[in-house]
């Protein structure tokens, strides 16, 4: 039986982490499969008892900013993840290395053992940090395969990477559907860090609430800007009206009453939280990031508004609130776009990439 590794930062709290345990999960019924995060937190997602997990790691490594001895410690935890992959891949010689994010892809490369090296680019590099953006070229030169997730990031590398590259989208899945009759809440999940830009919806939603005070807005998620988000929401006597909630393994659940969603992001690979709105019949509004256009269509499947613009949005959200007809058309359309990412027909695609087959694009 041929056997796949998947390498990734973490087993929890991420889309990317989300993805390669859809992944693992699918492939362990007809494939050895190995998962080796190399940083240590808890696991939300449930994983397969086919699928191996590769408990190397110690510490949770993610964090950007730490002490001088931590930063010691987790870096010397690091070289040691780096050896025991090297170790496995010689010994197990797994016939595929799949890795998700900067830090896998590198390790993916310049570890040693025979093996076919798949890296996926996750997210927009070359908005989210230009020194990563700068390692991501030169890294993706080496591998076998490149998965994108849009044309828009493939396009943002040398044509010899381009050559390499497959676009390929996420596996979406939902526990749930919309209510039928859902509250006067709008809703959102993601990091609270700068990329998903909760501050823009924030200040948007206190302009709406002005003429719309009986709405709520609910924001799931963790991260580093919570007490910044927290003191904006406050300082404008919205506690009452705006929630800053942590991560929940029952999101769908949570979110099914809601009348509509919004993204806020500065820039996205492909926003999974979004998709997932959209297969469970939440009407969705979305910043227009680059590549968005890709996937959806603006008041048609989605409301498209400039990225960054406090007044545009906050004019989406009146218009999605008072008008029915159009809630109830994007929540349609919307539902129809997110069925081309159920597992059934993303996942085949994925493994033919991984087994050395497939186009250029699922």
């Amino acid at each position: 039986m041929k056997s796949i590794l998947i390498m990734i930062s973490a087993l929890g709290g991420g889309g990317a982490e989300r993805v390669a345990v859809r992944l693992a999960n699918y492939l362990s019924g007809k494939y050895t499969v190995y998962i080796l995060p190399y940083s240590k937190c808890d696991n939300p997602y449930p994983v397969s008892e086919n699928v191996h997990i590769l408990d190397y790691a110690r510490y949770d490594l993610r964090k950007k900013k730490k002490p001088l001895h931590q930063f010691l410690r987790d870096s010397t935890s690091a070289v040691y993840i780096f050896f025991r992959l090297s170790w496995f891949r010689i010994r197990y010689k797994p016939d595929v290395t799949l890795s998700l994010l900067l830090v896998p892809n590198s390790f993916n490369i310049f570890a040693p053992g025979k093996t076919r090296k798949i890296l996926s680019e996750r997210n927009n590099p070359k908005l989210k940090n230009k020194l990563k953006y700068q390692i991501s070229k030169f890294v993706y030169r080496f591998g076998d395969k490149i998965v994108f997730q849009s044309q828009e990031v493939r396009s943002q590398f040398s044509p010899f990477v381009q050559k390499k590259g497959v676009i390929l989208p996420n596996p979406v899945e939902v526990d749930c559907k919309a209510s039928e009759h859902p509250r006067h809440k709008i809703v959102t999940a993601g990091r609270l860090e700068k990329q998903k830009n909760h501050e823009l919806l924030i200040r948007a939603f206190i302009q709406f609430a002005q003429t719309h005070p009986e709405y709520e807005l609910d924001i799931y998620g963790d991260g580093k800007l919570h007490d910044d988000l927290q003191k904006i929401i406050d300082d404008h006597g919205m506690s009452s009206h705006i929630h800053l909630i942590p991560n929940t393994q029952n999101i769908h659940e949570v979110i099914q009453d809601a009348e509509f969603y919004v993204l806020s992001s500065n820039y996205e690979g492909l926003p999974n939280s979004l998709l997932e709105a959209m297969m469970m019949g939440i009407p969705c509004i979305s910043t227009l990031y680059p590549g968005v256009q890709e996937i959806l269509e603006h008041k048609e499947s989605a409301y498209l508004v400039p990225v960054g613009d406090v007044q545009a949005l906050s004019e989406a959200m009146t218009e999605m609130a008072e008008n029915a007809d159009l809630r109830r058309k994007i929540a349609e359309n919307g539902g129809q776009t997110a069925m081309n990412y159920i597992p059934e027909i993303v996942m085949p695609f994925w493994e033919k990439v991984l087994m050395g087959g497939g186009d250029d694009h699922a």
